[in-house]
């Protein structure tokens, strides 16, 4: 079967064709097919998902595929795969810090605020979205003070919100407001 479809061109065979038989130990030749019949906008980002997916070589392989092509992966196909419950698995940890270290390179508008603000409360996410915070990915008018307000609430985030809170690089005074901080201080928590 291999080499009936060895003889046929990429178009032919398809996309979903190709990224399943990717890294197939009795298609080497699928990753040349790969890449003189389509481009990395091709793939979207639930392609991408599934097939990252599989395995660290899969993921490996479409890696290569964008870096041959000198594309950079989206960042909508990053947080799709982060999103997918599946890479939350033990098999996935390598490919996912990947993913999360490559959205840290990202702006806080190239991946929505509100998917980083998401991702912070999300117990998978916290600590590589906490890197990104401290880095100063959210600042000014992109870090909402009301959100922070919020966190505060929240005992396990409580010591993030606060050390943003506090930082006046990022959050002038006035924004926070002086009756919130007198409440806070009369709370018993």
């Amino acid at each position: 079967a291999a080499a009936r479809l060895e003889g046929m061109s990429g178009a032919q065979l398809g996309l979903p064709v190709l990224l399943r038989l990717l890294r197939h130990s009795a298609a080497p030749w699928v990753e040349g097919k790969l890449a003189q019949s389509f481009s990395p906008k091709d793939i979207d980002a639930a392609m991408f998902v599934e097939t990252s997916l599989r395995s660290a070589n899969h993921f490996s392989a479409l890696i290569k595929f964008w870096n041959d092509k000198q594309a950079a992966i989206p960042a909508a196909h990053w947080i799709a795969f982060v999103d997918d419950k599946r890479s939350n698995e033990w098999a996935m940890r390598s490919v996912k810090a990947t993913a999360l270290t490559e959205l840290g390179k990202r702006t806080a508008r190239e991946i929505g605020v509100a998917w980083v603000q998401k991702a912070l409360e999300n117990r998978e996410t916290t600590d590589a979205v906490v890197r990104w915070l401290d880095a100063g990915m959210l600042a000014g008018s992109d870090l909402d003070v009301e959100w922070l307000k919020t966190l505060v609430g929240k005992p396990r985030l409580r010591p993030v919100a606060l050390r943003l809170l506090a930082d006046r690089r990022r959050v002038a005074p006035a924004r926070v407001g002086l009756a919130w901080l007198l409440d806070l201080a009369r709370s018993t928590d």
